[in-house]
């Protein structure tokens, strides 16, 4: 299904409604965030949903900010404040905002043999200085306690910083929404796709179709498409290139 968002209307809000609707009634339960995700291309509006989700979810703000520390900026030409405001994918923020219960996605592997892999869904249900306390959300280790401690993340080598710098901060963020290429392996029942823009890499379209165990809890909210093409599509992006080269066309 896709559903065309209006100009004059927030769409954030919209999607949000739609999904969790327990949130605004305050009916919350862990397993709504183990089943429902929110799925978008790029991080800057799964890091913009996150950010409303978790002003709007009941609770207590906690507040762990990282320790940033530049490795090759011998001329101290980049301020702490701007290097605090980067998070390139597969980082956590330099403040990491949290309330019980919330839900959250593990970005390294700690412990696999435990169920702790990058990508693996907790609840957050203590917070310590030092130490998060957390339940797995889904999978084989549902139900498990684990506590996770501040780990020290570096940017992907892709991510064509002119410098270098590490973090040390909890590897997680929150996850009522992730990116699509985040949600590869997740199995959910019911997805909201939130295409502000095209999918920017071919196969994301085909990967965020894949993630719910039914075609029909799959939504697609996206603005409304130019005239000419059909009303219930999307934009997929395709290397015409390769498929040349394979003989494909």
């Amino acid at each position: 299904m896709v559903r065309h968002l209006e100009i004059d209307r927030d769409p954030i809000l919209e999607i949000i409604k739609a999904t969790f609707p327990e949130v605004e009634k305050g009916t919350i339960t862990s397993n709504i965030f183990a089943d429902r995700a929110i799925l978008t291309p790029m991080n800057d509006d799964v890091d913009m949903v996150n950010s409303v989700l978790i002003e709007q979810f009941p609770g207590n703000k906690v507040i762990y900010k990282s320790f940033d520390a530049m490795l090759n900026d011998t001329c101290n030409i980049y301020q702490s404040e701007f290097v605090n405001k980067l998070c390139p994918g597969g980082m956590s923020p330099h403040e990491l905002v949290l309330k019980k219960d919330c839900p959250v996605i593990l970005l390294r592997n700690i412990m696999p043999s435990d169920g702790l892999c990058n990508g693996t869904r907790l609840i957050c249900k203590i917070f310590q200085p030092n130490v998060i306390v957390c339940e797995i959300s889904v999978g084989q280790y549902k139900g498990k306690t684990v506590f996770l401690h501040r780990a020290t993340l570096r940017p992907p080598t892709n991510s064509r910083y002119p410098f270098t710098f590490e973090r040390k901060q909890f590897p997680i963020k929150l996850c009522f929404a992730m990116t699509i290429n985040k949600s590869q392996g997740q199995t959910l029942n019911q997805v909201s796709v939130y295409l502000p823009r095209p999918c920017f890499a071919h196969g994301q379209l085909y990967v965020a179709l894949s993630r719910a165990t039914k075609a029909k809890n799959v939504v697609f909210y996206t603005m409304k498409p130019p005239e000419g093409y059909h009303v219930n599509s999307v934009r997929n992006v395709v290397s015409f290139d390769i498929l040349k080269y394979s003989k494909a066309v």
